[in-house]
């Protein structure tokens, strides 16, 4: 090859390597933003989520999580995933906490009525 072929191939080269690169660093970027994302959108409108909104919100947890373990990470961002799953696990738990608290709420109620229909089959 002549010197200006050789150059021009690993100029072609080097521009593949940083494209590739670059595209990697994107994506892995990519994660955490959807991850921020995620978590915003969570803080600011689950307070009115129903169950099923709570079930769609789950499963795109787990996506951005699975999605999150294809990339290297330095220790900052670590930290900063850590802290975005962090807020959001503390969202989920308060939910189950609520819905937990809502079933007993219920079960309370049923209860009364057994009660009630214990004592009034008792009285006939």
């Amino acid at each position: 090859m002549s010197d200006m072929k050789l150059k021009n191939f690993y100029l072609l080269l080097t521009f593949f390597i940083c494209a590739t690169v670059f595209c990697s660093c994107s994506k892995k970027e990519r994660a955490i933003d959807r991850l921020e994302s995620f978590t915003e959108k969570l803080e600011q409108k689950s307070n009115n989520y129903s169950s099923s909104d709570w079930e769609e919100a789950s499963t795109e947890f787990d996506e951005i999580t699975d999605e999150l373990t294809e990339y290297e990470y330095s220790d900052d961002e670590r930290k900063l995933i850590g802290e975005l799953k962090g807020r959001c696990m503390g969202k989920f738990a308060i939910a189950k906490a609520k819905g937990a608290l809502d079933n007993l709420k219920n079960f309370g109620k049923e209860l009364e009525g057994i009660a009630e229909g214990l004592m009034n089959s008792l009285d006939e």
